[in-house]
Parts: C-alpha cells; structure tokens; sequence
C-alpha cells in the first residue's frame, strides 16, 4: 500500500507485514512510514481533536475533518501492516495509540521486561567468542545482531565497548594483527567498521599466500621421482622417464612420508647453533636436541636431503628463540641429529602467514602486520642468523620425561601398566618405558584416597576385658519407640562378645559406661584394662578422663578422621545397621522399629493368665509378635492361628484378639534434622507441654486437676456406672489424652486432660454395629470400659464401667453426639439444610464439629437467648466472640474480618526447623515441573506427609498456597529429595509470609462470582491438565481449589471447558446454600474464563465434531447457561487470577494474583483493632 502526503510529493512504501516476530525492527520502520504521512502526532499525542465553535467557519469544518481523517489514515496503516494473526488483537481498539500501545505492551513488555531482554542480550554479548572456522564477515555479523538488538531496546551501546570486545574475542592467529592495530591506533576513536575492515583486509592476503604456496607445493609433488635401475651396479645410472614404484614397508602409525629438498650448505666457520634460511625445503629442522623447549619424539617423519639420501627425524617440537623484541617461539621443528646445521624454511613461515624477501643481498622477514622482525646478511652464498638459543642446555632427560610424557596422554595411567602395554607391544610405536618412583602431583590431587581397613588385626588379646572397642553410631533420622536416636557398642576383643546399649543423646555415653564397666568386670571376674574409641566430645570430656584416670583404664584414642584405627567398632556398626535395615524392610515395618531385634511376625505362645482359664483350660496359645499398621499407624493383633506362617508380614489380614492384651505405641511426628539444637528444643518443649502417660502426669498438680475435672464432668453427666464384667463380654481399655491448648499470641490458655476409649480395640459387628445412621438403637450394643488409671476405686479393682453415653474414641461417639444436637436443634426451630448436615438456619447458622460449636447471627438478642438455652441442655463453656477456632485466628473490627493461622504457620516452620531460614518472594521458581521418578535418592515419606498436610491445613486461609501444597500431594506416596526440596521452599517463603491472611471488607451487597482456568498437559506424568477456580463474595475469595483432571484433554479448549463445569458445580452447591442461608442472588453467577471458543461451546448447543468424545456430564453447563443461572464472561489472560492456582508464576505476577485474592498481612490495609 502506497500514500500520498501533501508534504512530500511522492509515495512512501509500507512497511513489511508484522508477523509477531522482530517488534523492535517493524516499530522503527513503522514510526519511519507514519512520520513520512505526517500522522505521527495521533499515535504520540492520542485522538485529542480541537473542538469546534458554536458558529465554526468552513477552514476551521476542513481543520477538523483533516485532523478526524488523519488520526483514522494512521489507524488504517497499523492494521494493514499486521498480519492476520495479530489484527484480533487490536481491532477493538478506537485510536491509533490504543493499538499502538497494545502490540507494545505484548511484544515489547514493559520497563521491567525490557530491562531482563538487555540483561540476557549483553549476557549473550559478554560469552560471544570468534570461532577457527569463522570467517571476519561471519563473526562481526552475529556479533553485531547482538549489539543492535540491544540499541533497538534503548541501550545506549557505544561502538567503543564493541572494539574492545572484538580485540579480545579474536583467535590467536589473529594476535600479530591486532597487536600491530594497537599500536598503530587510538582504540578510543576507532571504529568497529574500520577495525572489520583492516582485519578483512589481513584475511584476504593471508588466504591469497595460502592459495599460492599450496599451488607450488602441488608443483614439487609433480615433479617425476626417479631411482636406479639396478641397485647392485657399480655406478649409478638413471634411466630417464622411469618412475619409482611404491614401496611396500609396514610402518607405525605416526610415520609420515614427506620428501624434502635442500640445497648444499656452505661449510666454513659458523656456529653450529646458527640457522640458515633456504627456499628449497618445506619444514624447519634442527640437529641439537638441548635447544628445544618441548619435543615429542614419537613423530618420526621420513626426509630425503638434497644429495639423495633419507633420513628418519627423531622427533618434532617447539624452539624457544631471543630477539631483541622478546622471545618468539619456532613451532613444528623436526629434530635431525645427522643435520650439519639447523635450516629454517622460506616456505613453512609463507604458511604461518610471515613474509620473506630478498634484496640487497640480505633476507628480511616480516610478521604477518609487517613489522620486521629480522634482517639477515648474505655470507658465503647463504643467509646464516644466529640467536641467543638455549644452546648445549639440556632441557630433558629424554627416557624420564618420555615417559612421563605417555603418563600423562594416557589419561595419568599407572606406570606398571604402561610398561606391560609396551613390554607385549599391545601398543604401537610406545616407547620404552621406565618405571620410577617419581612423584605426579596431579595424580596426588586427583587420586589419593584411603588404604583399604585391614582385613584382620595383626595383634589380638590373651585375655577377656584387656582391650575393650567402643564407639557410638547415630544420630538415626527416626527415634524409635523409646525415643532413642544412638545407639553405644561395646566390644571385648579377646571373645568378640558385643554389649549393645540404646541412648537418646551423646551426653548418656559416660553414664552407659560406667553401667557397662560394673556388668563385665563382676560377671567376667576380669577388670577392664584398655578402652580404644574415637575423638569424639563424648569421650574426651574431663570427667570420663579422670574416671579411666582412677579405675587404672589405658584410654586409646584414634587419630582424627581415621576410623580404621578403630576397626572392629566401626565394622561391627556396619553389621548391626545393616542387620535393622534387613529386617525392617522384610516385614515392611515403620523406620522407628530400629531398636527391636527379634524378627516381626514370629509365631509365639500367650501365656493366659489364671484369672481368665480354669482347671482344665490350655495355659497357652499360639499368637504372631505384635505388628503395627503401615497406613492407620495403629497397633493390630493377628490372631488367625490356621493362616500363620514362619514369615507373617505386616500386610497379613488384621483382626482383634481379645484374649491379648492391649499394647499401646506412641508415635512421636518426626521432627526433621537440621538443627542440632532445635531438635532438641523442639523435644523438650514437646515433653513439658504435652505428657504422654499417666505415670509423667500424676506428679503435677496442674494434671491432676485436669483430670479431676474430667472425671467430674463424666459423673455429672451420668456417662458410665460401675458393675461387674458380665461372662463372655470383654472391657475395653481407656486412656490419658493430655493436650495444652494454646491462645493465638502462643500462650498457655489450659491444660485439658480427656479421657478415651481405646477404639482401635473394637471389631465391626461385635462391639458396635451402626455408626452415622441419624437412628440407632443404643439398647443393643453393651460396652463396658476398664477403670481409668489414677481413679482405680478402692475394694472395687475388678469391676468395670458400663456405658450410658458415647465416650471419647468410641466408633459411635460422633453419631451420638450428632444425634443428640440434631434433635434439640430441631425442637428450637431450626432447620437442617438438605446440602450441607452440619448446618441448621434460624435467621443464623450453626456450624457443628465434635469439640467446638460456633454460632453466627446478625441479631445479638437472639444469639444470647440461643446461647442460654444450649447451656441448659448441654455442659459447655461460653468463649465469647470468636477469635480462635480449629488453627484459625479471626479479627473482627469495623471495617471487616481479617482470618488467618499465623500461630499455626509459625508451629510448622519450628516443628521442621524452618524458623530461622531464608525467605524467598514465591513459593514455587517460575515454570517449574515434578516428576515421580527424578532420579533422586527417596526421603523419609512419613516426615514428608507431615509436612505436605500441614500447608494443606494452611490453605483454610492461605489460597496463595494451594497450588503448591496440591502439587506436592501428588508425589506423598513416593517422595524423593528433590520433591522434599520443594516443599522445604515452600516453607521458606511461608516463613516471610506467616502473619497473611484473608481480609474481608464489609460490604452492603456482595454478587458472587468465579474464576475459572486449566493448565493444559501441565502434568509430565500423565499430560492430564490442572483445573483452577476461585469464588469471590465481596472483597477477597471464599472457596478455592486446584487439583488434576480426571481425563486427559486433547485441547486447550476442552481443558477450559471441563474446568468452567468443576466450577459450575461448585456454583450449584453455593447456589443452595446462599437458598438455605436466605441470601437470594437475582443476577446469574458470572464465570470469567479466558478461552472464546470454551465459551462458544457453552452458549452454542449443536454438537460439533471436535467435542463428541468429550464426556456427557460435562455438558450440564449448557444447560445452567441456557437457563440463567450461570453467565460466561471472557476475562483476558493477564487478568486470570485463577492462574496461581495452577501452575508456578513469576513473582510479579504471583503478588498480583495474590493480592487480587485477598490475601494480604494483618496491617496491609490500616491499623487493626481487634
């Protein structure tokens, strides 16, 4: 398309078709094309038209109608100057600079943006290096790409940066050149053109002399070779025009046949180190071994001489020469010890790219920037030149350094092998090798390691206790079920007889010792006269070396970080873990079994005690050791005696014995080794606030009147009487659950002891039957518990309680409790919603869980007089205006109601050692992808489910995290370090994020609506997408989720549309609760996705061929489109917040995305008064 403009008189061209690909250049050229049309001014200054008067004049109608027209003609000009693909993108655009700013935030970026581009362009220009097959024209071309890509983004990039970059980024063969530019020019007014010139310049000439000795080279191959007819003749004749055949002769392989041609030398009086410059050979020779810096003398390379005979070179290398410029280096000299002279060719420095001539009877040679480097006077018909060479000193001692030459190309192979390589030939032309002593440093750094432990100790004992080995191994990762992490060897070397002791710390070891020395010197008759150990603290403190000191004890300690010293520790230590880890992945048992050494599963016989058998009654029977569950991590009996077998593994069938005893296992959550000292801070605090027995509480007043009160409260309520077993029944045992609930700033608010019955020990159908049914006949089910511990009656010890009421950890316990709130809640008036059981609507709502109730209304008169009345019915606590509930902190002010767990954030990062890490701004790096088998070593899966389900406890009221905690949840069945390494980020940024939370503001009117997204194949595992969607009810978003597609989407578009129906569903279920709740929405709940053609599916109700193998459920959101209550909206791709629910985002945009949700910290929007 062509324009004509009133100022210039003739056309101007378009400008090429912008295709999506080089914006920088098609800008320029567009900027160019609109000037040239004098229609600039509406892309830069926008459609800002002058208004027209009331009564305009016909000049100031044409004035304007140019203005109209002009800013439509540069309008005009964009869209045709963009290619089909790109127009959708700005053809709603009204002004040429709407679309002139819409394609430059798209393909151009923002500030930000542009500033990453120039950082990665001048990190591309810094590692630019010319190649040895580049030509000047080749390199200086990409170069310069990078250099005006740089420019086009604003940069000001100088062309004196450019030069120095090229100086330094030529090759070697370029060194003279630039040398000599350097000195010649002021690098500061160069410029890069005329520098690419001169180098041009160099290269051509070097290629023309190239060229040219390549062409007389080929001149001398072509000349005939001759050779005597008959070799026993005494006198040599030629036979013209006879042709030399080829000689057939076995040679190795770095044999080269090359002839050469050399002129009779003049014989006089000159040194012997002197070099004589001749045209009529191609190499340079020399015949003094001691004037070479580096020699190889494997190269050994057939030469004819002038007078007709061949000689074999001994070797090729480097002569180091002086000059009054500095030392120059002759390379690819053949050493000929035969040679009267050394010879330095015309025709190899012709190569090298020097210059030689020849005038006034002297030779000058040039360097390739023609500086003269040397000028030599003719004497006696040749050209000798004489150089301060390193002459008559020797440089090598040729077998050594042979040798050590083939040491090294061998890769630093050992010299005994290199030796049997030479000695049976497997290798040809290897010279002879000398094996030495000698020292390679490098072999030292790189190979030296540990000598093997002895097998067997060359000295052993005579008698019991004279040398005793100890050691200490551990810490394990897991503590086993005494909560022990070391365990302590002790080793007699004269028996080999091992003591094993189990402790919890290092500081235990002297006091084991101690223990162990009283045990083996009185069972033994022998005192201990020798103890051998390592360095360790443990060891060397003062107070174990005065008690060896005083008990007459030798104390042996090893060299530091030297274990074979201490070898029989160290290997028994070996034996012992390796025995643990056998059997526990026999019976694929939890890692805190590592203590117990008998085998699990093996058949062993119960003894039934007199009580329970009469007279003629088995007094045994046959049972398995005790296992405990992999996945419900509750212990668990088999009793099934016909289907035991030697090797009865943890996944047999699990059923209730009850003529075992009760076993209780308590199952500490690891707590992650990073730091010592946390670890054991964390330990103990764990100790003090929440006891585990009985037997740790009963010394405490604070326990015991928690208790006390329970036990009260069980009366009160008339829960249980006291009676005799009846025959047949079975008493299940009860058990002390100490918990210390915490207020929300981390102080203590009480010490609550509860009292509960041992569930695990029930068996379906026989100790209960139904346990949610909302009917149930509690007449048929008979269950009896034993007396607690510490309130065991007095005279009464064999009788049990019978229950009246659900008790703690009963099956039936929720489903009793449910069905009594449900009745009385149905007789004050309420009504229990159809979609939701836990909620029942009076003009407020009633959410209902086992422990806590919580009550919401907008009417303070009824909610107290509702308060009373539960307080009737029930014996309950009234903890005033919700603040803390289930982890959750709320704070309720004026303005809104801001929620959170930031204590509950903060008792994770210090239960994984985490509270004092580094922070990071997201919790995921950009892009990022994780697979099930990475090839990383597996981690500990029961630490790794902690973790991964305490963040998604935190996404209550954290939906930053969501995505993060739903992609680690897919990898909990078979965790590796990389995928620990990633949830250990996402600690590290909830470590600077703990106190956000979502901010509700208060709002007369809220319309509830919906994001909606899929990352399409997101997952590298099955290429199933990941569906996103969030619900918003005001100022911040109250329902959320992400998780993985059940099918896998053959499009981006069928991924859209299955998750708009995950969240029209989800809609639905709102819908009704809103019904229940009596928030009545008139207006459609708008679902914003960022896919047309999922939208036109929705609003289109034909069938199309590429949707027919989609599901039929998904196609309810037709129908919910269809009738009104779901409207689809587009929302544009930077604007889908929905994004940070499935996949890693960049930082700026997750803290977009972040902020649009809500979430924020507690004083983000003013100061909070709770």
């Amino acid at each position: 398309m062509s324009s004509s403009s009133g100022q210039h008189g003739g056309s101007l061209s378009n400008p090429s078709l912008f295709t999506g690909k080089n914006y920088d250049v098609w800008a320029i050229k567009m900027k160019a094309f609109l000037k040239g049309n004098d229609v600039w001014d509406s892309v830069e200054k926008g459609f800002n038209p002058p208004r027209l008067p009331q009564n305009p004049s016909v000049a100031q109608i044409k004035q304007h109608a140019k203005y109209v027209a002009g800013s439509y003609k540069a309008l005009s000009f964009i869209h045709s100057a963009v290619a089909n693909e790109i127009f959708p993108r700005i053809m709603r655009a009204k002004t040429t600079q709407a679309a002139w700013e819409i394609l430059q935030k798209e393909f151009e970026g923002d500030e930000r943006i542009k500033g990453q581009k120039i950082v990665n362009l001048k990190k591309e220009f810094a590692m630019m290096r010319m190649k040895e097959t580049d030509t000047i024209h080749q390199y200086s071309n990409r170069l310069m790409d990078v250099v005006n890509q740089i420019r086009l983004h604003g940069e000001d990039f100088l062309d004196q940066r450019v030069v120095e970059k090229m100086i330094v980024s030529f090759p070697e063969k370029f060194e003279p050149k630039i040398s000599a530019i350097e000195e010649s020019c002021d690098l500061k007014t160069l410029t890069v053109y005329e520098l690419i010139s001169k180098l041009q310049v160099h290269e051509q000439r070097t290629a023309f002399r190239m060229e040219d000795m390549a062409t007389r080279e080929s001149a001398f191959q072509a000349l005939p070779k001759w050779k005597p007819l008959t070799p026993s003749s005494e006198k040599k004749q030629f036979k013209e025009n006879q042709y030399r055949p080829k000689q057939q002769q076995a040679q190795v392989a770095s044999t080269i046949e090359d002839h050469l041609f050399m002129a009779s030398l003049a014989s006089g009086s000159i040194d012997k180190c002197s070099w004589f410059v001749d045209s009529d050979y191609t190499c340079h020779m020399a015949n003094n071994e001691a004037i070479f810096s580096e020699l190889d003398k494997s190269m050994r390379i057939k030469v004819k001489l002038g007078n007709g005979s061949i000689v074999q070179s001994e070797g090729k290398g480097i002569v180091a020469v002086h000059i009054k410029k500095g030392t120059k280096y002759i390379h690819d000299v053949l050493f000929i010890p035969s040679l009267s002279q050394n010879l330095l060719s015309v025709a190899q420095m012709l190569r090298k790219g020097y210059s030689v001539s020849f005038s006034n009877n002297a030779c000058y040679i040039y360097d390739s920037c023609g500086v003269e480097l040397a000028r030599i006077k003719m004497v006696e018909n040749s050209f000798p030149i004489t150089w301060n060479s390193p002459c008559l000193q020797p440089v090598y001692v040729s077998k050594s350094n042979e040798t050590s030459l083939w040491h090294k190309r061998y890769g630093h192979f050992n010299l005994k092998s290199l030796k049997f390589l030479q000695t049976n030939e497997l290798v040809r032309n290897l010279p002879e090798i000398h094996v030495n002593d000698d020292v390679c440093s490098s072999c030292q750094f790189g190979k030296l390691h540990r000598q093997v432990f002895p097998i067997n100790n060359s000295w052993r004992v005579s008698q019991k206790l004279k040398l005793v080995h100890t050691d200490v191994c551990g810490p394990m990762k897991t503590a086993s079920l005494g909560q022990n992490l070391y365990f302590i060897l002790f080793i007699n070397d004269y028996t080999r007889m091992t003591w094993v002791y189990f402790i919890s710390s290092k500081a235990q070891v002297f006091s084991v010792f101690k223990k162990f020395k009283v045990l083996a010197e009185n069972q033994s008759g022998y005192k201990i006269k020798t103890l051998r150990s390592d360095n360790g603290k443990e060891y060397t403190s003062k107070e174990f070396d005065n008690f060896c000191e005083d008990a007459g004890i030798a104390h042996q300690l090893t060299v530091p970080y030297t274990p074979e010293q201490n070898g029989v520790s160290e290997r028994k230590n070996r034996t012992i873990m390796k025995m643990a880890q056998r059997i526990l992945h026999e019976k694929k048992l939890p890692k805190n079994f590592w203590v117990e050494l008998k085998i699990f599963g093996s058949i062993c016989y119960i003894h039934v005690p007199d009580a329970k058998r009469t007279k003629l009654y088995v007094k045994a029977k046959i049972g398995v050791l005790i296992l405990i569950g992999i996945e419900t991590r509750v212990i668990v009996k088999n009793g099934d005696i016909a289907s035991i077998k030697d090797n009865v593994e943890a996944s047999k069938k699990e059923v209730s014995a009850s003529n075992v005893a009760d076993v209780d296992a308590h199952h500490d959550s690891p707590v992650m080794k990073t730091k010592t000292l946390s670890e054991i801070y964390e330990r103990c605090n764990l100790a003090v606030l929440e006891p585990n027995m009985y037997a740790e509480t009963s010394k405490h007043d604070i326990w015991r009147h928690a208790m006390q009160e329970e036990i009260q409260m069980i009366k009160k309520n008339e829960t249980w009487e006291l009676t005799s077993l009846p025959l047949e029944k079975n008493a299940i045992g009860v058990k002390w659950v100490f918990r210390t609930k915490m207020n929300p700033n981390g102080s203590i608010h009480k010490h609550k002891a509860r009292l509960v019955v041992k569930g695990y020990a029930q068996q379906v159908g026989i100790d209960y039957g139904d346990t949610f049914a909302p009917i149930a006949r509690h007449d048929t089910e008979d269950i009896y518990v034993q007396q607690p511990e510490g309130f065991i009656i007095s005279g009464h010890e064999d009788k049990v309680y019978k229950l009246k009421k659900a008790l703690y950890g009963l099956k039936q316990a929720p489903r009793s409790l449910y069905s009594k709130i449900d009745s009385f809640l149905l007789q004050q008036g309420f009504q229990r919603s159809e979609n939701e059981p836990t909620l029942y609507v009076k003009r407020n709502s009633v959410s209902l869980y086992v422990d806590d109730q919580l009550i919401t209304g907008g009417n303070s008169q009824l909610l107290l007089s509702f308060k009373g009345d539960l307080m009737k019915e029930f014996e309950m606590s009234d903890l005033g205006e919700m603040s803390y509930v289930l982890g959750m902190e709320i704070h309720q002010c004026e303005s809104g109601i801001f929620v959170s767990q930031h204590k509950y954030a903060l008792d994770v990062l210090k239960k994984f050692s985490m509270d004092q890490c580094k922070s990071v701004p997201t919790p995921l790096v950009q892009n990022s992808k994780l697979i099930v088998e990475d090839g990383y070593e597996k981690t500990d899966a029961s630490i790794y489910r902690s973790l991964v389900g305490s963040l998604l406890y935190l996404t209550a009221t954290r939906p930053d995290l969501m995505y993060a905690a739903s992609l680690l949840s897919r990898f909990m069945h078979s965790p590796s370090q990389a995928h620990f390494g990633v949830a250990k980020r996402v600690l590290r940024y909830l470590n600077v994020t703990s106190d956000y939370g979502l901010w509700f503001e208060k709002h007369k009117h809220g319309i509830l609506h919906c994001f909606s997204y899929s990352d399409w194949a997101g997952s590298h595992e099955d290429a199933k997408s990941t569906t996103g969607f969030v619900f918003f009810f005001g100022s911040a978003a109250f329902s959320w989720m992400s998780r993985k597609q059940e099918v896998v989407a053959q499009s981006i578009v069928e991924a859209e549309y299955i998750a708009a129906v995950e969240a029209v569903n989800h809609a639905a279920w709102i819908n009704k609760m809103q019904i229940d709740m009596g928030c009545y929405q008139l207006k459609p709940c708008v679902i914003h996705c960022d896919n047309n053609s999922a939208i036109a599916i929705a609003y289109n109700p034909v069938q199309h061929g590429r949707i027919k193998h989609v599901n039929v459920k998904f196609h309810v959101l037709r129908n919910m489109v269809q009738s009104k209550e779901i409207e689809m909206v587009y929302c544009h791709n930077n604007e889908q917040v929905v994004d940070i629910f499935t996949k890693a985002l960049s930082k700026f945009k997750f803290e977009k995305f972040r902020s649009k949700l809500g979430v924020s910290s507690k004083n983000s929007r003013g100061v909070l008064k709770t």
